[in-house]
């Protein structure tokens, strides 16, 4: 339904330089945006995510058996920390792009 702001603290990763060069960050959307070619709703959106102490096995099928799920993938703009200037910008940079890419999945677009 959203995105939660990213924690910047994860991305120290791209603080290492392998080769001297920068780490690349790929930004990518994962919407789960029908089912069985119906919009899904904020109603049946908890059915699908995958949260908690949650067994992912059982969660699986129980997602599998609802039906025909349409899932759409958005590979945004690779970055570098370099790019960003700092974690927190590239975190929040990051946070921003998945999120607008959710926002046009979940409109349709």
């Amino acid at each position: 339904t959203r995105v939660l702001p990213f924690k910047s603290a994860f991305f120290s990763v791209a603080e290492r330089r392998p080769r001297g060069r920068p780490l690349t960050v790929q930004p990518v959307t994962i919407a789960y945006t029908r089912l069985n070619g119906v919009p899904l709703g904020r109603g049946l959106r908890p059915f699908f995510a995958w949260y908690g102490d949650m067994d992912l096995l059982p969660h699986l099928w129980t997602c599998a058996a609802l039906g025909k799920l349409t899932v759409v993938i958005e590979f945004h703009a690779p970055m570098t920390l370099d790019e960003a200037g700092s974690r927190k910008e590239l975190a929040a940079e990051v946070q921003r792009r998945v999120a607008d890419g959710l926002a046009r999945a979940n409109a349709g677009r």
